[in-house]
C-alpha cells in the first residue's frame, strides 16, 4: 500500500484482487473503473474465478485485467495489498485467510458490500452535479433569450407605432400605404413569436398532484392519435394496467409527451408511417418510449438493472439535441426527478421518458385512485436514485 502524489499527498494506492467473478464483481468493476474514488485509489490485479463465462470475469478480459482460476495465483505478486471476496461462501474466506500471505488484508463479502455502496454514494453525486450544471445551463440560456426578446420589442413597437402613423396620414399614397401594411403585418407576426419565447421562457412552476397515469395515458395517447391522422401516421399504444399513483403535474408532462411525439413524428424515416408510444415500470422509475413502429414486439417489464436495459436494448446518443424545447422539456422532467433520453434502436430514432414510480403524497387521494382501478396501491420505494 503506497501513498501516491497524483492529486494529494493524501491519496492512497491499493492493489486488491477479487476472489468471485460474479455479478456482484461485475457491478463493482463498473463501478470503480467508472467513478473513481477521491482519496483512494485502487488498483484491480485481478480476478479470481473457476467459471470462464462468469460476468466479473469476462468483464474483467474485456477491460485488461488478469485473470485466473484458482485466486492463490495472485498470492505470488509482492505488491498484493488486498483480497476482496466476493463468493459469499464463508468456507472460501477461511481458507483464503489461512492461505494469504501475512502481509495482505482481506475484506469479506460483507465488507465488499459496504465499499459497493459508498462507490454508489459517489455516482449519485456526480450524476447529481452533471445534473445541476445542466439546469444552471438552461436556466442561463432562458435567462439569456428573455433579455434579447426583451430588447428587441421595443424597436419593434417603435417600427409598428411610425408605420401606423404613415397610413393613417392622409398624404401618404395608396401604393406606399399597402407596403406600409406589408410592414405592420411583419411586426405583428414578430411581436407574436417575441411573447412565445417570453411564455415559454417564464420559470415554470410545477403544481404536483396524485396522478393515475394509467388514466391519463389513456387519455393522452387518444389525443396523439387524431394528431397522428393529420399527418398521416398510424400511432399504437401499449400501457401496463398496473402502474403506481405517482405524483406529477399532468399538464406539464402531457407537454413534453406532444412535443416529443412531433418530434419523432417529424424525424421518422419517410416509408415508416407508424408510432409505437410504451408506458411501463422499471425497477423504481416508470418509462415512457415512444419510437418508429415496425411491428416492434412489445417487452415485457425489465426484472434487471437500469444500466443493463440501456446497454443491451438501445443506443443513446449524446445531448446534441439543444434546441429550446428539448431544454424545456429536459427541465419539466429534471423538475419531477426524472429525464429524458434521446437514442436509437435499430437504427430507428427513439425517446425515453423517465418519471420517478413515487407513491402519491396524499395517500388516501392515491387509494381512491388504485381502487377505482380495481388493485392495491403501489408499495414502490419512496425515492429514486438520481
Amino acid at each position: 500500500m503506497k501513498k501516491g502524489s497524483e492529486k494529494s499527498n493524501n491519496i492512497l494506492t491499493i492493489n486488491a484482487i477479487f476472489v468471485g467473478g460474479g455479478k456482484g464483481c461485475r457491478d463493482v468493476l463498473r463501478l470503480l473503473t467508472t467513478y473513481p474514488l477521491r482519496r483512494l485509489k485502487i488498483h484491480i490485479i485481478g480476478v479470481a474465478d473457476p467459471r470462464p463465462d462468469a460476468p466479473g470475469r469476462v468483464l474483467a478480459e474485456e477491460i485488461g485485467i488478469k485473470t485466473a482460476d484458482n485466486y492463490r495465483e495472485f498470492f505470488k505478486y509482492p505488491e498484493l495489498d488486498l483480497v476482496i471476496e466476493l463468493t459469499g461462501n464463508d468456507q472460501v474466506l477461511e481458507e483464503i485467510i489461512a492461505s494469504k500471505p501475512r502481509k495482505v488484508k482481506v475484506l469479506d463479502h460483507l465488507g465488499a458490500r459496504l465499499l459497493w455502496e459508498i462507490i454508489e454514494i459517489q455516482e449519485d453525486r456526480l450524476i447529481l452535479e452533471e445534473r445541476l450544471n445542466a439546469a444552471e445551463k438552461i436556466i442561463a440560456v432562458g435567462q439569456l433569450v428573455y433579455r434579447v426578446t426583451h430588447e428587441l420589442r421595443n424597436p419593434l413597437m417603435t417600427i409598428g407605432g411610425l408605420t401606423r402613423r404613415i397610413i393613417l396620414d392622409p398624404e401618404t399614397p395608396y401604393g406606399i400605404r399597402k407596403q406600409m401594411e406589408q410592414i405592420i403585418a411583419s411586426v405583428e407576426d414578430m411581436e407574436k413569436a417575441i411573447t412565445n419565447i417570453c411564455d415559454e421562457v417564464q420559470p415554470i412552476k410545477p403544481h404536483f398532484a396524485p396522478t393515475d397515469i394509467v388514466r391519463a395515458m389513456k387519455s393522452w395517447c387518444k389525443g396523439l392519435r387524431y394528431e397522428g391522422r393529420r399527418h398521416n401516421i398510424e400511432i399504437r399504444c401499449v400501457i401496463e394496467e398496473d402502474l403506481p399513483v405517482i405524483v406529477m403535474d399532468k399538464a406539464l408532462i402531457a407537454q413534453v409527451l406532444w412535443h416529443v411525439v412531433e418530434f419523432v413524428m417529424e424525424n421518422m424515416d419517410k416509408d415508416c408511417r407508424k408510432l409505437l408510444i410504451q408506458a411501463r415500470l422499471c425497477l423504481d422509475e416508470i418509462l415512457i418510449v415512444i419510437e418508429q413502429d415496425d411491428d416492434i414486439p412489445v417487452k415485457p417489464p425489465y426484472k434487471g438493472k437500469k444500466q443493463q436495459v440501456q446497454e443491451t436494448d438501445y443506443t443513446f446518443l449524446p445531448s446534441k439535441h439543444s434546441h429550446l424545447w428539448m431544454a424545456l422539456c429536459r427541465k419539466i422532467m429534471f423538475d419531477h426527478g426524472g429525464d429524458i433520453r434521446i437514442g436509437t434502436r435499430g437504427g430507428k430514432l427513439l425517446v425515453i421518458l423517465e418519471l420517478p414510480s413515487k407513491p402519491a403524497a396524499s395517500e388516501p387521494v392515491a387509494r381512491q385512485v388504485e381502487q377505482k382501478r380495481g388493485h392495491k396501491l403501489s408499495n414502490q420505494p419512496t425515492h429514486r436514485r438520481i
